[in-house]
């Protein structure tokens, strides 16, 4: 598969204050001072228990069965960093019944580099927040919630691997490996690797039918081989999925019960059923399901509704879309449906069932529209749809208007199926054929845009960028805020535009492309066009990103002002790398720079230049 980023950098405000390092070792004695390699404490918790912000605990090798649960919080300056002492193999786990870390309403710590390994479970934050979880392998838990976020919010989990929770199938262990519950918000879950999971890789959940978390984005992660299901969207809101890898067996790459998601970028391919356990209508690769009360006291209504799922694709799976109401009482309210859900621009290729639609033997209200699609099976004029009947996509268009219009049946002309790159070759019918993700209503100027339908667009939440877009014949624009319920697009610079116009993310041609790319899109491009606003003292996190060209890449501001600190070439403080090999859309090299923040900055612009910063990396012996 083609690199898809070239480069991404992330930029996390940590520590401009150096404070005390404390040292662990398990031939160590917790009456020691533990304030040298010579003289280090017995555990972790002993370090953790008089840990101060802007102190590190480097823990070196080992294993230690320990319930580590520190007392103090870092601040946005000065967090508190627990890590492997000089890449260290360090090994964590927990015989009895607690987590190996647990953070409660605390703020701003950063543990880095560990093994979590045959723990009951590993890590719970709960309360507090703005939290850094980087460069972790987590591999055995006995617990149901693994990795707990559990109403605590901008938390980042990055660059982490997650092999196994509990041994056995889904019918006799559960377990999700992280758990986002309640009034957890604005967390990053990304560039993380994904296996085998008895229940949910990452769930979010709002919990007793009170707290509803909100503004969480997953991207950049690999799913391999999950066995039950990728990603589990319950009642939550607010959610972006994004340039994620979904492959393997599995019952649902995707299980879809919670409003207001969008789902991008992401390729779902090659899934086979789980024996004994498929079924028509329940798995797929995304499952629409309404899960009311009534079944489960504990929820609260968990519909479907209000998504955009676009420029993704499907390929070469067994079961594509299911869709499952679940209505089965006369009372059930309209406002419990399955409604508004829209799959834009997507292909659906070489699948086996493409949609099925339970009846449960009532009258089923399902508000979904498929519009745009490049839609084949495995042969022209293939029956792949279940609706109240077997139909094509033709005389489904026919059939039900409601819930099919302008899908074409094509072969898209991938680049390389066979090494699942699936970049579109010259001549593919999906080149030009993308339709735009809403209009504007309308002409007028200015930063501020109305549309007809402002669901597909992010402005990162303050999480990840904005998006770039283009609007009519304009110069791409970046999206700085979306209101949603007023429609209105928030953009980086005054426009002018005409009634109607065209609003799509960034493009190429004459219009988008159907699928993930931009047929021709092998051209250094910036991702990442603009660094949002910063203010003294807060916690910041931005990244740059581009697309193609020959990594490394160097950066350079283009206009505005940077904060104190921080420069884009010769970064004050260190760098860190991935510690594992990527796949997927992690074939970019990431790494992260540490910088403070000293004063506000307003918005800067930024271009690409040439390969100078990694060039100084492998200077100062950093890129290894």
């Amino acid at each position: 598969m083609k690199r898809i980023f070239g480069i991404s950098l992330f930029l996390i405000l940590v520590s401009s204050i150096y404070g005390t390092n404390y040292y662990v070792s398990p031939s160590g004695s917790d009456t020691d001072s533990g304030i040298s390699p010579g003289h280090p404490f017995r555990t972790i918790n002993k370090a953790a228990s008089v840990a101060a912000p802007g102190d590190s605990v480097l823990v070196m090798a080992g294993t230690y069965d320990e319930y580590i649960r520190p007392v103090n919080s870092g601040t946005p300056l000065a967090p508190i960093t627990f890590r492997n002492y000089n890449n260290e193999e360090v090994i964590l786990t927990n015989s009895g019944n607690n987590y190996c870390f647990r953070l409660t309403n605390l703020e701003y710590l950063i543990i880095d580099g560990f093994t979590f390994l045959d723990a009951y479970a590993w890590i719970h934050l709960e309360g507090g927040g703005h939290h850094l979880i980087r460069n972790c392998t987590f591999n055995g838990a006995r617990s149901y919630q693994c990795l707990w976020v559990n109403n605590s919010s901008y938390n980042i989990i990055i660059n982490c691997r997650f092999l196994k929770a509990q041994d056995g199938s889904p019918d006799t262990n559960h377990s999700d490996y992280i758990p986002i519950y309640g009034n957890s918000h604005y967390n990053l879950i990304e560039s993380c690797e994904f296996h085998w999971i008895t229940h949910i890789a990452i769930s979010v959940e709002e919990l007793n039918n009170t707290r509803t978390p909100s503004h969480n984005v997953i991207r950049k992660c690999y799913f391999d081989t999950p066995g039950w299901k990728c990603i589990g969207i319950f009642q939550s809101e607010y959610t972006l999925v994004e340039y994620n890898t979904m492959t393997g067996m599995a019952g649902q790459f995707v299980q879809l019960q919670g409003p207001f998601t969008i789902f991008r970028y992401n390729q779902f391919y090659d899934q086979t059923l789980i024996p004994g356990r498929n079924e028509p209508g329940w798995d797929g690769t995304i499952l629409l399901r309404t899960q009311n009360a009534w079944e489960h006291q504990h929820y609260n209504q968990q519909i479907p509704q209000h998504n955009r799922i676009y420029h993704n694709v499907f390929y070469n799976n067994a079961m594509n879309i299911a869709v499952r109401p679940y209505l089965q009482r006369e009372s059930d309210s309209p406002n419990f449906l399955v409604l508004d859900n829209i799959f834009l621009n997507n292909i659906f290729y070489k699948n086996g069932q493409f949609l099925y639609l339970t009846e449960n033997g009532q009258t089923i209200y399902a508000e979904y529209l498929f519009d745009n699609n490049l839609i084949y099976g495995t042969s022209a004029n293939q029956t792949m749809i279940h609706l109240r009947g077997d139909y094509t996509l033709s005389q489904a268009q026919t059939t039900l208007p409601e819930h099919f219009k302008n899908n074409f049946e094509a072969i898209p002309i991938f680049v390389n199926e066979t090494e699942r790159d699936f970049h579109l070759q010259e001549g593919s019918p999906g080149i030009n054929q993308g339709k735009p993700l809403a209009v504007t209503v309308g002409a007028g100027s200015g930063n501020q845009v109305p549309v007809t339908d402002a669901l597909p667009f992010c402005d990162g939440y303050g999480v990840v960028g904005g998006d770039e877009i283009i609007i009519g014949d304009n110069e791409p624009v970046v999206v700085l805020q979306v209101d949603y319920f007023h429609n209105i697009l928030t953009i980086s610079k005054d426009i002018s535009w005409g009634d109607k116009d065209p609003v799509s993310l960034f493009y190429l041609g004459t219009a988008p492309d159907i699928g993930i790319y931009e047929y021709g899109d092998s051209v250094l491009r910036i991702i990442t066009a603009a660094l949002p606003y910063g203010q003294q003292g807060q916690f910041y996190w931005g990244q740059l990103e581009a697309v193609n060209g020959s990594v490394p890449l160097t950066w350079s501001l283009e206009s505005g002002n940077l904060p104190v600190g921080l420069t884009l070439f010769l970064p004050k403080f260190p760098l860190f790398f991935p510690k594992f090999g990527c796949k997927g859309y992690n074939k970019a090299c990431i790494f992260r720079m540490i910088f403070p923040l000293q004063a506000s900055f307003s918005l800067c612009t930024l271009k690409v230049l040439h390969r100078r910063l990694w060039d100084q990396l492998l200077n100062l012996g950093l890129a290894g």
